[in-house]
């Protein structure tokens, strides 16, 4: 019996095939951040680093332009930070939040005040979603103005408080008249 054996090194081969797949899922993750970041939404990407803070990828044009920033403009490095627009007393609301999501999927909203260059604070619904590209934990915001609608609740609430209060003292007037006339 004859064996006839033909041995070839393919470990440059393989290399170059692992070499070639992380290539590939890394033009994967590009294009859908690519995609998320054009979405025609007022959004923020933020990519939590494996240390633990949570970190702005991408910045929406509509949430740059809501919050005030000229076209070719983004925020600095203090407006950057995570919750740094946040209201100080809203803060709070989005760590319980986002700690009660604990990294699920699906839509988790929010109602918090952002700050807004040179107009002080607005009222957003922010709506959070957590999302996994590889082994890396993305957080998607997206926005909706709702300062208008919390004026106009604060403005009924208040005509609501106002018109109580008046019933309360009319109330008030027609028992003691009537204990008076007893």
């Amino acid at each position: 019996k004859l064996f006839y054996a033909s041995y070839r090194d393919i470990s440059k081969e393989v290399q170059l095939r692992q070499e070639l797949d992380s290539q590939r899922q890394k033009n994967v993750e590009k294009t859908l951040l690519d995609t998320i970041g054009r979405l025609p939404t007022c959004s923020i990407l933020y990519r939590e680093n494996k240390d633990g803070p949570i970190v702005p990828e991408r910045f929406s044009k509509e949430y740059l332009c809501f919050r005030g920033y000229a076209e070719n403009e983004t925020p600095d490095a203090k407006e950057n930070g995570f919750l740094q627009t946040v209201h100080p007393d809203d803060r709070d609301c989005v760590i319980r939040e986002l700690a009660a999501s604990h990294g699920e999927r699906g839509m988790h909203p929010v109602v918090v005040r952002i700050l807004i260059r040179g107009d002080g604070y607005k009222w957003v619904s922010a709506n959070f979603t957590w999302f996994f590209i590889s082994e890396v934990k993305y957080l998607y915001v997206v926005f909706t103005d709702i300062d208008e609608l919390k004026k106009q609740d604060q403005l009924l609430q208040d005509q609501y408080d106002a018109a109580q209060s008046f019933l309360d003292s009319v109330a008030d007037s027609y028992l003691m008249t009537q204990r008076s006339n007893l």
